[in-house]
């Protein structure tokens, strides 16, 4: 009994340190595995509530879309009937000719006059999107893979910016490729975590005037094989993807990251957290550098279950 109950002490408590996904994968690998009637019971219990929180989680986000759409779709529509109102005649009848007898290409629709009239501090989410795409398919025009790609923009309630995410295809497992943000003086800046730097809280000033890429350094294509990606550029790589993936920024002082090269000449890096005490550490995750350069994250209970997660090393 008493080993019973230190087991399941010690299994909450590693159980605590985990976000909803891995605590959800580690309560089915125990209940799957435990012979133990009242840990199973136990940790039963705590599948249930996980699964209902998950519920109610999915129910609020689909709630606060359609607020959202709402919302903008109201905005939308009062900013339409003020410009109706205040726009001089000659000026609707000038819009209403042009737009009668051209075709305009929403993908080049910005010119030099309009870019320097704009105000940066107060664009539009298309021109946000735009500016960024700009920004992005010079960086890396040379690397094709990353040509295709999705934004998403977001606010953030401290700082009061907005963020571009820029995120791979849906079908591509890599959470995320970049973020971008506007600044208070209306100037695009992206992560100094991004730029290689380490830092995920730094900011870089990236272009100053909406649609300019002048100061954009084009990313220089860098081909890198396996083997010569030594076992720390290999932890540097977990550590990229675990923090472009975190919702909030990692204190790696509370991971133990471990590497070695198997019989297969890959490179294996296991993640190890710390109890809040750090008297003890417990393997939470693997990952492994493959012989065609992809970076997999596997599970500790199995050696079967493996995802690509990052598709290139990039220095």
């Amino acid at each position: 009994m008493v080993n019973s109950k230190e087991h399941l002490n010690h299994l909450l408590e590693e159980l605590s340190q985990q976000n909803n996904k891995n605590k959800k994968y580690m309560i089915q690998f125990e209940i799957a595995n435990t012979t133990d009637e009242t840990i199973k019971s136990v940790l039963q219990e705590m599948l249930i509530d996980l699964e209902k929180a998950e519920k109610r989680k999915k129910r609020l986000l689909f709630i606060g879309g359609l607020l959202v759409i709402m919302i903008v779709g109201m905005i939308i529509g009062i900013k339409k009937n003020e410009s109706k109102k205040t726009m001089p005649s000659s000026n609707v009848a000038a819009i209403q000719t042009s737009q009668s007898t051209s075709e305009v290409d929403s993908t080049k629709i910005e010119t030099t006059t309009e870019s320097s009239m704009l105000d940066e501090t107060n664009l539009t989410m298309d021109q946000m999107k735009r500016w960024v795409s700009a920004v992005w398919e010079k960086r890396f025009e040379n690397f094709p893979d990353l040509q295709d790609y999705r934004l998403t923009i977001r606010s953030d309630e401290k700082d009061r910016l907005v963020y571009i995410d820029v995120l791979p295809p849906e079908n591509k497992q890599v959470d995320k490729y970049c973020v971008f943000r506007v600044n208070e003086n209306g100037q695009l800046e992206i992560s100094g975590y991004y730029l290689g730097k380490g830092d995920v809280t730094g900011w870089e000033v990236i272009s100053d005037k909406y649609m300019d890429t002048t100061n954009v350094e084009v990313k220089p294509k860098i081909s890198k094989q396996t083997q010569q990606i030594t076992t720390s550029e290999a932890e540097t790589w977990v550590k990229d993807y675990l923090s472009s993936s975190a919702t909030e920024p990692i204190n790696f002082e509370d991971i133990g990251l471990q590497s070695e090269t198997d019989n297969e000449g890959m490179i294996r890096v296991s993640l190890y957290t710390w109890n809040p005490a750090h008297t003890y550490k417990t393997l939470s995750s693997v990952f492994r550098v493959t012989k065609d350069g992809k970076l997999q994250q596997g599970s500790p209970y199995s050696e079967d279950e493996w995802r690509v997660v990052s598709d290139e090393f990039i220095r």
